[in-house]
């Protein structure tokens, strides 16, 4: 049952994440946008991680892929903020 709650949550905090992101991108940098999604998404996920399975938690055999695989994730977000912002400007009047 606590998979069921965790997943239902998560795919709650995803649109939610998404719809922020885009509002605040009419006063905000992608930049800042960007860092400040990843940074609470951490601070959130690691406080229910330790709240749930604080016992269970293991460190990845390979950190140096798991940062590489973070930084392109990063990497493609920041991209697609960058496209919708070009996007925009070539559409306005």
């Amino acid at each position: 049952m606590k998979a069921v709650i965790l997943n239902a949550s998560a795919w709650m905090i995803v649109p939610f994440m998404d719809a922020l992101a885009k509002y605040l991108s009419s006063s905000m940098d992608v930049l800042q946008i960007t860092w400040a999604r990843y940074f609470f998404t951490v601070v959130f996920a690691l406080s229910i991680m330790l709240f749930f399975d604080r016992k269970s938690m293991v460190w990845s055999k390979k950190p140096m892929l798991q940062l590489i695989r973070g930084l392109i994730f990063c990497i493609f977000n920041i991209f697609i903020f960058f496209l919708q912002y070009l996007r925009f400007l070539y559409l306005r009047p």
